[in-house]
Parts: C-alpha cells; sequence; structure tokens
C-alpha cells in the first residue's frame, strides 16, 4: 500500500505539472493584446513590404547538417538542413515587443501565423519533410532595427541527373536550387567524389579472379571433357550472374559505363576460353584421325601378303599414335597460356590508365 501511494502521489504531481505547464503554453501563444500592439490595422500577411516601390530584400542561409542516401538508381540525395531566411518588415511595431535593453525576442507564437513570410519554392526537389515530431521545428526571431529571422529544420530529397560514363571512377555535380517564386534563385553547388574500394571489393577483384579461373582449361589434357568443359561453363554463368546483379543497381542508360566496358571485356576473355577448347578438341581428334587413316592406307597396299603381318602392324602404330594422342598438348592450347594472360593484362593496365587520367 505504501508503494501504491508513493506511486498515486508521483502522478497526481506530474499531471499538476503537465496542465501547468500546458496553462502557460496556451496563454503565450493566445495572447491577443500583443498580436494587436505588433501589426497595425492595415496589415496584410498576404503583401511583402514596401520598401520605395523596390523588392524587399530577403537574404537566404542553408546550413546543411548532412548528406546521405545518394542512389544512382533513383539519381537523387538526400539533404538535413536548416534553412534560414532574414527581411525587414517596418509596418510592424515592435517597440511594444522588445522592451529595455533587449536586443532582439522570439516573435510570439500565436501572433506569427498572420507574419508575412517569403514565399521559398524548392525546384529541383522531390520530396520535402519538415520536422514537427512534438513540436514544430521552427522559430522566429525579430531584432529592434526591425530584421526577422525565421529558422526551419527540413529533409529535402533532390533529384539530380547524374553523368554515369565513368561509373564507378566518375565524380558527380549536383546542385540545389531555392528561389522567391519568380525572383532571384539560389543555387547550392555539391561535389560527390565516390570511394573506389567498395567497387573494387565487390566487382573489379571477383570478375578478374573469375577471368583467371577460365585459364585453368588451357593445363588440363583435351581428353577430359567433363572438367574442362564443367570450368569454362562455371566460370562463364558465374560473370554472368555478377553482370546482371550489378546492372541491376543503377538506371538503364542508354551509353556504355565504365564498369560495363569492364564487365564486357571479361565476359568475352571467359567466352573465348570456352570457345577455344571447342576448337582445340575439333583440331586435334580430327589430326589424330587423319593420322590413323594414313598409316592404315599404308599397311594395306604395300603388306597384302600376309594378313597376319598387316593386323600386327596396324595395331602396333595404332596403339602408338593412340599413345601420342593422349599424351600430345595441342599447340592451340599451348599458344593460349600466353596469349589470354597476356592480351588481359594490356587490357588491364590500359583500361586503369585511361579512366583513371579523365
Amino acid at each position: 500500500m505504501g508503494l501504491l501511494n508513493v506511486l498515486v502521489v508521483s502522478i497526481l504531481t506530474c499531471l499538476k505539472i503537465y496542465w501547468s505547464c500546458g496553462d502557460e503554453i496556451e496563454i503565450r501563444c493566445d495572447n491577443s493584446n500583443t498580436s494587436k500592439n505588433i501589426f497595425p490595422d492595415t496589415y496584410l500577411s498576404c503583401e511583402p513590404p514596401p520598401v520605395l516601390d523596390k523588392p524587399t530584400k530577403v537574404y537566404v542561409s542553408l546550413q546543411i547538417l548532412e548528406i546521405d542516401g545518394i542512389s544512382e538508381h533513383q539519381m537523387e540525395f538526400r539533404m538535413h538542413a536548416y534553412l534560414v531566411i532574414a527581411w525587414k518588415d517596418r509596418r510592424l511595431d515592435l517597440e511594444k515587443l522588445i522592451s529595455g535593453d533587449e536586443q532582439f525576442r522570439t516573435f510570439p507564437c500565436g501572433a506569427e501565423k498572420f507574419l508575412w513570410k517569403p514565399d521559398i519554392v524548392f525546384h529541383n526537389s522531390k520530396h520535402v519533410l519538415f520536422f514537427s515530431e512534438t513540436v514544430p521545428n521552427s522559430r522566429t526571431k525579430v531584432l529592434r532595427d526591425g530584421s526577422i529571422y525565421y529558422y526551419a529544420r527540413y529533409l529535402v530529397q533532390v533529384g539530380c541527373l547524374m553523368e554515369l560514363h565513368r561509373y564507378p571512377l566518375d565524380t558527380q555535380h549536383c546542385n540545389f536550387q531555392m528561389s522567391l517564386r519568380n525572383y532571384s534563385t539560389l543555387v547550392a553547388e555539391f561535389t560527390f567524389v565516390r570511394r573506389m574500394m567498395s567497387s573494387v571489393v565487390n566487382t573489379y577483384i571477383p570478375s578478374t579472379l573469375v577471368v583467371i579461373l577460365s585459364w585453368f582449361t588451357f593445363w588440363l589434357d583435351v581428353q577430359a571433357v567433363p572438367g574442362r568443359v564443367t570450368l569454362g561453363v562455371t566460370s562463364f554463368l558465374t560473370l554472368a550472374t555478377q553482370v546482371v546483379q550489378t546492372r541491376s543497381q543503377l538506371p538503364p542508360v542508354d551509353y556504355l559505363k565504365a564498369l560495363d566496358i569492364w564487365l564486357l571485356a571479361c565476359f568475352i576473355m571467359v567466352s573465348f576460353s570456352l570457345l577455344e577448347y571447342a576448337v582445340a578438341y575439333y583440331v586435334f581428334y580430327d589430326y589424330s584421325d587423319n593420322k590413323i587413316n594414313k598409316v592404315h592406307s599404308v599397311l594395306h597396299s604395300y603388306v597384302r601378303e600376309t594378313e597376319q603381318s598387316v593386323k600386327r602392324d596396324c595395331d602396333s602404330r595404332c596403339s602408338n599414335s593412340s599413345l601420342t594422342k593422349a599424351s600430345k598438348t595441342p599447340k592451340i592450347d599451348r599458344i593460349s597460356r600466353i596469349g589470354f594472360p597476356v592480351i588481359f593484362s594490356l587490357f588491364f593496365i590500359s583500361y586503369w590508365i585511361h579512366f583513371m587520367n579523365e
């Protein structure tokens, strides 16, 4: 019971404090006397302050807190920022609001809705979120000389038309445009330099290893059909899967990117290594069969008298031929062992020199 009494007293105390604070805020926000003293009878919140028939000067500042959510697929980035707007409105009688030695004061929240504010437009924004979780994240401050400062916190999704010719070795230049309707425009420019480590680890190194793996078929015997075919097809399918996954993260643009050139070259190398085995297999067995046919022709022409001798000689030559066939490495395999690595090395060097120096 003692603990229950303590809890009840604590809850009642919190409720009392809550309602007292709420009453205080309500009185402060709905102070109609302050509003009447500040705004003259002729004040219109839909018209800007007149300055001798000249446009009202509005100063805009953008204080960026963070930038994240950079997306190549959606061609956008997300910006968390404070927007600060400053202007003067001499129609207001601020002497009745700022008293004594005060240099500035927060504008009464109940009267803020009657105040003229510049109409800021975010031109290339896709979505704008104004923070108001507990209370609206905005404030209006007035100075004695009639200057008014408005602060607001926004989360803005900004569109950016990215140029992806050199992706992922690219540098993107984006901008954020704000204006006062049809008047002057404020442009904030951003430069995004891409870090290469993610692309190197996830794309360039795996694709290079797949290409090197496909070269192992050149050291396998030409008669090892299951081993060479399995190795070549596995390399081909692995690289094809990597190409599909990489392209799914990018927008469908109508030009080749630097990454497309790399993956296309790797794809061609793996395809030609698989095609090389088909050529080596055909050339090797076509040469062996022709050699056996020539041996049989010579034997039947010159040794017809003794059938037993001819058969023995034929069997001996055929067996020697098959031994030679089993131990002989096709010339095309010996050339490929050197040619494929040299060609890919030249492409590797020229690729990185070209795109790193642009």
